[in-house]
Parts: structure tokens; sequence; C-alpha cells
């Protein structure tokens, strides 16, 4: 049954958290927050402050949730972890990716999961300079965002674009390459658990 209509001028992507509410990405460097009632109805709108600027360092329209909130990455290899504490907007200070690695952006399609249950994140990056975003990954840097440091770089034989990490007690990362290979790892030990070789179209990876 539809119950009514949210706009959010300015503003993308559907974040929900709980207590039916749910956050926004604006283009002016700010998350919103929507609260609803119980019929569905706005009840409450907050702006949090600004935490990046567009024309600089804007940040990707590919929020991963986590374990209590969301993840945010930028497009210069600063994250982000977002939450909701009542009807605050609690952004944490950007901690960076590259870790020295100054050469070195994230890109591709669907270039980055999170396995909300142990905090891991798989990111595929490669050596580029200014908006090369969309250019595929030749490593999977793996991170513990708890810990905010990266644990592992994974060097892969074909540059992909697209992987995901299911949500299992057991979880595999899925590595699609740009030469048609889909590759399973496992997503605690690294190791590659098998290859399909030309498993067909593929575009983006369902997530499940």
């Amino acid at each position: 049954t539809f119950v009514g209509e949210v706009s959010t001028p300015g503003c993308a992507v559907i974040m929900p958290v709980d207590d039916l509410a749910f956050m926004t990405l604006c283009g002016d460097g700010v998350l919103q927050l929507i609260q609803l009632g119980e019929d569905g109805t706005e009840t409450n709108r907050v702006r949090g402050n600004r935490f990046f600027d567009v024309q600089v360092d804007p940040v990707f329209d590919r929020p991963e949730p986590t374990a209590d909130g969301w993840w945010l990455v930028s497009y210069e290899g600063k994250a982000f972890d977002v939450s909701v504490d009542g009807s605050d907007i609690v952004v944490s200070e950007a901690w960076d990716l590259l870790d020295g690695d100054d050469e070195w952006r994230p890109g591709g399609r669907q270039f980055y999961s999170v396995h909300a249950p142990s905090g891991y994140a798989y990111i595929l990056m490669h050596r580029g300079g200014e908006y090369t975003h969309y250019q595929a990954g030749t490593e999977i840097w793996v991170y513990d965002i708890n810990a905010q440091r990266r644990v592992e770089r994974i060097e892969l034989a074909a540059p992909a674009s697209n992987l995901f990490v299911t949500q299992s007690d057991e979880p595999k990362l899925i590595v699609a390459d740009q030469e048609g290979g889909l590759h399973v790892y496992d997503a605690i030990k690294l190791t590659v658990d098998r290859t399909i070789d030309n498993p067909g179209p593929l575009g983006f990876i369902q997530g499940f």
C-alpha cells in the first residue's frame, strides 16, 4: 500500500538504519537522516555536518553496510564509518586506505564490499591518478575496518572491476575479472577455492 512520498532534493542513495529511519547522501557533502512514524510518514529530518567536498574528494555513492552502520569510501582513498545515535548522525574522522601508497586509487564498477559480521572490507585498487575511478583493479586490498588498518594485499592475475563478499559465517569473496573469469576466494583465508572460466555475461555481481 502506498502511504506517501518523502522528498530528498539534492540527495541520493538509501541507507536504512534502525527504528524506521534511513540516511541519504547529499551533494553538498553531508548525510541526511529521515525518521518515520509507524504509519510511514516523516516525523523528523536531521542534516549532519559536512564531511567531504564534492569538488575536492567526493565519496562514492556505494555505501556498504557494517555491523553498526555504513562504510563510505572517497575517490582519493579515504574511508568513513557512519552510524546513527538516536537523532544524531555520527561520522568518523577520515582514515587513509592508501597508507603511504599514494599512487594507488580505488576503482572499478562494483569494486568494494564489506563482510559485516567480521568487519573485513575488500576493495579493488589500481595505480592511477585523479578521476581514474572506473579503472579496473590489479590488486585487492583487505581491511579490518574496526581496527582501521589494511591487513593484506592480493595481486590479481587479470584486472577486475567487480567483486562481492557473501555474508555467511564462512564468507566467499567473488571476483569477476576482465578476461571473463570468475574467481571464488575463501574470504578469511584469502585463498582461491575455485575458478569458473567463461561463466557468461556478468555485469554486476548479484549480491546474496
